[in-house]
């Protein structure tokens, strides 16, 4: 446990170099992958305001939608994990461009499983009135 932790304040120990870019072509993969995550929000909202009949969090629409998050997260923390690998640490780990996705990552995940609890536990937004907060946008669960 001891050497675990040691290699994760060996991470976090900046190195001081330079933080470096990554090549076009993983530019390139990553706005692919969030385009996949953007039509997936788009899709979900599309599925709220128009499918009245949705009564549960596990749809075909949050799922395009979580799993774009998670691919866009998972190759954020590859690029990360490359730099680590090359002997870069704490933020020389990061490459240009890159850091707010990776921050963003816990806080997504977070409002993901806020998510979660919302639906299960108000219901199903019928409207995207959801998204300004005004009245009447849940339909409640259905009694069972």
């Amino acid at each position: 446990m001891a050497s675990h932790a040691a290699g994760i304040r060996r991470f976090l120990v900046d190195t001081g170099q330079p933080r470096g870019w990554v090549p076009a072509r993983t530019d390139l993969v990553t706005a692919l992958l969030g385009i996949w995550f953007g039509a997936g929000l788009m899709i979900d909202a599309w599925a709220h305001a128009n499918l009245s009949e949705l009564e549960t969090f596990f749809t075909p629409w949050h799922a395009v939608f979580y799993c774009g998050f998670t691919v866009v997260s998972g190759w954020i923390i590859v690029q990360v994990w490359r730099n680590v690998r090359a002997g870069r640490q704490g933020l020389a780990a990061v490459p240009n461009g890159y850091l707010a996705g990776l921050v963003s990552i816990p806080a997504f995940a977070a409002f993901g499983l806020a998510d979660l609890m919302w639906h299960t536990l108000l219901g199903i937004e019928t409207t995207l009135d959801i998204a300004l907060f005004l009245p009447n946008a849940v339909s409640p669960r259905p009694a069972r």
